[in-house]
Parts: C-alpha cells; structure tokens; sequence
C-alpha cells in the first residue's frame, strides 16, 4: 500500500482538485463541476484573508495529489455551537 501525506492545498494543487471534484461527481452520478472550478477554489481559499472554506490534499511522495477534502466553519443554530462540515471525496 503506498502512504500519503495529508497537507494544506496550494494554489498549483486547485487544477487537479478540480479533477478529483469532477471524479468525484461523475461517481455519485451527479452533475459535473463548473469548468472554472479551480478558479473559483482559488478564490475562495487564497482570494481573502479570512477564507471561510479551506481544503487539504492527500499527496503521495512522488508529489502526486491522490485525494483532498474540503470543509467550512458552520453555526447550528440548534446547538448554539459551530463545528466543521466536512466533504470527503469517496473511497474507491
């Protein structure tokens, strides 16, 4: 089994993101990404100095981005408490 080191994206690591996120759909059978995803990633991750998504890949050690997640801050207003909402790409 190869190992992979979890990381914060990078701007250069959004296109195969992107990738992952059209892959992703195509699996659960659902309408593809928009086709400027990468560009819209990029801003809402790297366009503000208070990001409110943010995301990490799984990269191998030959550099090669395998997998990431994405998750936001959200309130419940049920709970009076934020917690994360996370969505993971799925498992093969």
């Amino acid at each position: 089994m190869t190992t992979a080191h979890v990381r914060r994206a990078r701007p250069a690591d959004l296109p195969r993101v992107a990738q992952l996120a059209a892959e992703h759909a195509a699996y659960e059978r659902a309408a593809p990404p928009a086709p400027d995803l990468a560009d819209r990633l990029r801003a809402l991750l790297f366009g503000t100095t208070a990001p409110r998504l943010h995301c990490v890949v799984a990269e191998r050690a030959d550099g090669e981005v395998v997998g990431y997640a994405t998750c936001a801050p959200e309130v419940s207003t049920w709970g009076g408490r934020e917690y994360l909402h996370v969505t993971p790409p799925p498992h093969k």
